[in-house]
């Protein structure tokens, strides 16, 4: 039931807006904990649902990378700091998914990258936006807005 339900919301995006690369973006407030919690273990007749999961995690992340990166040029340690600060700690980002992060965007064009040095002088390489990642946050942004908006209307309804 719920990966029909996502594949279906997948597909219903694809057809409204094909330039957003990854549509569950909206769940950026949910940790891989929770979500595991929620569904059970890989096992015969589950890995779909959990792929489906991995995918949310992915793109909620890339899209917060790619929102911090807005601001300027930074470093993984800075990345990593502001998002956990902006969402006051609420979000604990790893450092393995924030650099399979980074990897994923470097590939993707959306962002680029330059050694330079930190602010306690160690080198560090820094992750900037290109006009591509500028793109894409565009689009996830206003995919994440519109899946929001369609999952309060679940939840808090408005009386008629």
């Amino acid at each position: 039931m719920v990966s029909y339900a996502l594949t279906s919301w997948r597909r219903f995006e694809r057809q409204r807006s094909p330039t957003a690369p990854r549509v569950f973006a909206a769940f950026a407030a949910l940790t891989h904990e929770t979500l595991t919690s929620i569904f059970s273990p890989p096992s015969e007749g589950n890995n779909e649902i959990v792929g489906e999961i991995n995918s949310l995690l992915h793109g909620a992340l890339d899209m917060l990378v790619l929102r911090t990166l807005a601001g300027g040029p930074m470093h993984g340690y800075g990345i990593t700091t502001s998002i956990e600060e902006r969402t006051r700690h609420e979000l604990d980002i790893r450092d393995s998914a924030l650099y399979k992060a980074l990897q994923r965007l470097e590939e993707a064009g959306a962002i680029d990258t330059a050694w330079g040095v930190s602010d306690n002088n160690r080198r560090a390489k820094y992750y900037s936006l290109t006009a591509a990642g500028r793109k894409m946050l565009r689009a996830e942004t206003a995919t994440w807005k519109r899946f929001v908006s369609a999952v309060s209307e679940v939840l808090e309804p408005k009386e008629a």
